[in-house]
């Protein structure tokens, strides 16, 4: 039942416009590769969380999808629980993505979509995290509009502080200190951000009961 709801949320987001979805992740991982080189890797897999979210539960929610859903004896537990594998399972689809893509501008001796680095997919891995367990109550608890005001600033926010830290340092002085906080803290960063994930879900399960009630 859970992957019928999950196949449901991405027929709900492509809405048979893939092609064009693909198109505007390729043109976000130009614009900021660019610049950023690698670093686009990390916003283009947030900004695909943020695209997925406006896509499914901004959608269900003015299609009122959940009253539908439920009215066929799927649980507020099994919906919930779909809108964050199914979102989890969008990082690894961009990651694919961009391990071709990058792999495609390697062999055209394109230098500004380096091959990924283990350190950056589970950097970026984490910052997802993060990122889905802040936002994903908030679709819940906000209007949409605000939603999306917390979302960019979540995701352009880093990334330009990212950006000017790496200008301010120099890249290399940069990678000797995110080298640093891998070597020392990268685990217990990782744990934390399970954990909030968890304690994100649990809350929005308890917040579509509460409803309920």
């Amino acid at each position: 039942m859970i992957r019928a709801l999950i196949y449901k949320d991405y027929k709900l987001f492509t809405n048979d416009q893939l092609p064009i979805i693909l198109f505007q992740y390729l043109v976000i991982l130009v614009l900021i590769g660019v610049n950023a080189g690698i670093y686009s890797y990390i916003v283009l897999t947030i900004a695909g969380a943020w695209s997925f979210l406006i896509g499914t539960i901004e959608k269900e929610k003015l299609g009122n999808g959940k009253k539908l859903l439920y009215a066929v004896s799927y649980t507020k537990e099994q919906l919930v629980l779909s809108h964050y594998l199914g979102v989890l399972l969008q990082f690894f689809i961009i990651t694919g993505l961009y391990l071709v893509f990058s792999s495609v501008m390697t062999f055209l001796k394109v230098s500004y979509f380096p091959l990924l680095t283990k350190e950056f997919f589970f950097g970026a891995a984490i910052a997802y995290l993060y990122f889905v367990a802040i936002t994903m109550p908030l679709y819940y608890l906000l209007p949409q509009t605000a939603v999306r005001l917390i979302s960019i600033a979540l995701i352009f926010v880093p990334a330009y502080s990212a950006r000017f830290f790496i200008v301010s340092v120099g890249r290399k002085e940069a990678l000797t200190i995110l080298e640093r906080i891998w070597s020392s803290g990268i685990y217990g960063i990782a744990i934390i951000a399970v954990l909030l994930l968890i304690v994100s879900e649990r809350f929005v399960v308890a917040m579509e009961k509460r409803q309920e009630g």
